[in-house]
């Protein structure tokens, strides 16, 4: 139901948590596809290290960008729902299960969620949507 795209450049020191926070997803019908955006360190080399239990895509382009990284994304994307995790971010583990509940009981085009920053191990919350 989902396609998850990920783009990510010189992502070596974050993209570990944003796959494991995929990972956890509470709902697992959904692919990822990686946006490899002319990368030049390991971020590469540690998503192909790690295990998916979902369809994982890894894509390349010279670089581009992450607006055109996402685009990319999106042309490939197998199903008609599609959610950005950009490579230095987290997601709560029922962040997709919320979202696709929301899809299913409202007459919505859109779903956004709760927003939280990071910043010396503390926590902020920045926006909450209702």
């Amino acid at each position: 139901m989902f396609t998850v795209v990920i783009p990510f450049y010189n992502s070596s020191s974050t993209i570990r948590n944003s796959i494991k926070s995929i990972q956890n997803q509470t709902f697992k019908h959904f692919e990822v596809i990686f946006i490899d955006d002319g990368s030049i360190d390991e971020s590469l080399s540690i998503i192909e290290r790690e295990k998916f239990d979902v369809p994982v895509t890894i894509l390349k382009q010279d670089n581009k960008g992450q607006g055109a990284a996402r685009n990319f994304g999106i042309k490939n994307a197998a199903f008609s729902y599609i959610s950005f995790l950009d490579a230095d971010d987290i997601w709560l583990s029922e962040k997709l299960e919320k979202q696709i509940k929301m899809f299913e009981d409202k007459e919505v085009g859109i779903v956004i969620s709760n927003t939280y920053f990071f910043n010396n191990l503390k926590k902020k919350k920045l926006y909450k949507a209702d």
